[in-house]
Protein backbone atom coordinates (compact mmCIF):
# COMPACT_ATOMS: atom_id res chain seq x y z
CA UNK A 1 0.00 0.00 0.00
CA UNK A 2 3.03 2.30 1.01
CA UNK A 3 4.58 1.61 -2.14
CA UNK A 4 2.04 2.58 -4.04
CA UNK A 5 0.89 5.60 -2.59
CA UNK A 6 4.62 6.35 -3.10
CA UNK A 7 5.13 5.51 -6.47
CA UNK A 8 1.93 8.24 -7.00
CA UNK A 9 3.35 10.57 -5.22
CA UNK A 10 6.58 10.11 -7.34
CA UNK A 11 4.46 10.38 -10.88
CA UNK A 12 2.71 13.37 -9.74
CA UNK A 13 5.84 15.60 -8.62
CA UNK A 14 7.66 13.95 -11.31
CA UNK A 15 5.19 15.48 -14.20
CA UNK A 16 4.63 18.77 -12.09
CA UNK A 17 8.31 19.34 -12.33
CA UNK A 18 8.48 18.46 -15.95
CA UNK A 19 5.43 20.82 -16.68
CA UNK A 20 6.99 23.53 -14.54
CA UNK A 21 10.55 22.84 -16.73
CA UNK A 22 8.36 23.07 -19.92
CA UNK A 23 6.79 26.57 -18.98
CA UNK A 24 9.98 27.88 -17.87
CA UNK A 25 11.22 27.20 -21.46
CA UNK A 26 7.92 28.71 -23.19
CA UNK A 27 8.17 32.09 -20.59
CA UNK A 28 11.69 32.64 -21.29
CA UNK A 29 11.13 32.34 -25.09
CA UNK A 30 8.68 34.26 -24.98
CA UNK A 31 9.94 36.86 -22.92
CA UNK A 32 13.33 37.15 -23.24
CA UNK A 33 16.22 37.06 -26.69
CA UNK A 34 19.45 35.31 -26.60
CA UNK A 35 22.43 37.64 -26.21
CA UNK A 36 23.55 36.03 -29.32
CA UNK A 37 20.46 37.15 -31.43
CA UNK A 38 20.94 40.58 -29.87
CA UNK A 39 24.96 41.24 -30.60
CA UNK A 40 23.95 39.94 -34.30
CA UNK A 41 21.11 42.36 -34.62
CA UNK A 42 22.99 45.17 -33.19
CA UNK A 43 25.97 43.92 -36.09
CA UNK A 44 23.88 44.02 -38.69
CA UNK A 45 22.02 47.63 -38.00
CA UNK A 46 26.17 49.16 -37.18
CA UNK A 47 25.06 49.98 -33.64
CA UNK A 48 27.62 49.25 -30.55
CA UNK A 49 26.00 48.65 -27.11
CA UNK A 50 26.93 51.91 -25.76
CA UNK A 51 24.66 53.75 -29.04
CA UNK A 52 21.82 51.28 -28.34
CA UNK A 53 21.80 52.38 -24.87
CA UNK A 54 22.10 55.96 -25.97
CA UNK A 55 19.14 55.64 -28.31
CA UNK A 56 17.14 53.24 -26.10
CA UNK A 57 17.61 55.60 -23.05
CA UNK A 58 18.88 52.49 -20.91
CA UNK A 59 21.92 52.79 -18.51
CA UNK A 60 25.35 50.88 -20.61
CA UNK A 61 25.22 48.74 -17.62
CA UNK A 62 22.11 46.72 -17.70
CA UNK A 63 23.40 46.21 -21.69
CA UNK A 64 26.34 44.53 -19.96
CA UNK A 65 24.38 42.61 -17.36
CA UNK A 66 22.46 41.13 -20.73
CA UNK A 67 25.64 39.53 -21.36
CA UNK A 68 25.88 37.96 -18.30
CA UNK A 69 22.41 36.17 -18.00
CA UNK A 70 22.93 35.53 -21.39
CA UNK A 71 19.53 37.16 -21.94
CA UNK A 72 17.52 40.38 -23.12
CA UNK A 73 14.54 41.38 -22.59
CA UNK A 74 11.65 40.65 -25.51
CA UNK A 75 10.87 44.46 -25.89
CA UNK A 76 14.57 44.88 -27.33
CA UNK A 77 13.78 42.83 -30.20
CA UNK A 78 10.89 44.58 -31.36
CA UNK A 79 12.84 47.87 -30.80
CA UNK A 80 15.51 46.91 -32.68
CA UNK A 81 13.19 45.57 -35.35
CA UNK A 82 11.54 49.04 -35.60
CA UNK A 83 14.90 51.07 -35.66
CA UNK A 84 16.00 49.11 -38.57
CA UNK A 85 12.47 49.34 -40.50
CA UNK A 86 13.48 53.27 -39.43
CA UNK A 87 16.62 53.30 -40.77
CA UNK A 88 15.62 51.76 -44.22
CA UNK A 89 12.82 53.77 -44.65
CA UNK A 90 14.90 56.77 -44.43
CA UNK A 91 17.71 55.51 -46.75
CA UNK A 92 15.17 53.76 -49.47
CA UNK A 93 12.79 57.28 -49.44
CA UNK A 94 12.92 58.99 -52.41
CA UNK A 95 11.71 62.34 -50.42
CA UNK A 96 14.58 62.27 -48.39
CA UNK A 97 16.89 63.53 -50.90
CA UNK A 98 14.46 66.27 -51.79
CA UNK A 99 14.14 67.32 -48.12
CA UNK A 100 17.75 67.15 -47.58
CA UNK A 101 17.73 69.93 -50.36
CA UNK A 102 14.83 72.01 -49.10
CA UNK A 103 17.09 72.03 -45.96
CA UNK A 104 20.01 73.91 -47.75
CA UNK A 105 18.09 75.93 -49.80
CA UNK A 106 16.54 77.03 -46.12
CA UNK A 107 19.63 77.52 -45.13
CA UNK A 108 20.83 79.69 -47.32
CA UNK A 109 18.02 81.68 -47.75
CA UNK A 110 18.50 82.35 -43.62
CA UNK A 111 22.35 83.37 -44.66
CA UNK A 112 20.92 85.71 -47.03
CA UNK A 113 18.20 87.00 -44.85
CA UNK A 114 20.59 87.67 -42.19
CA UNK A 115 22.94 89.82 -44.36
CA UNK A 116 20.04 91.55 -45.60
CA UNK A 117 19.14 92.94 -42.11
CA UNK A 118 22.35 94.43 -41.51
Amino acid sequence: MFAILYKTIQKTIFRGFNSLLSYNKIKKERYFMEYKKFKEILKNNDLTIKKFSELAGISYSTCNTWSNRGTVSAWVESWLKLYSQNISFKNNNPLNEEYQELLQLKESLQTVMSGIKK
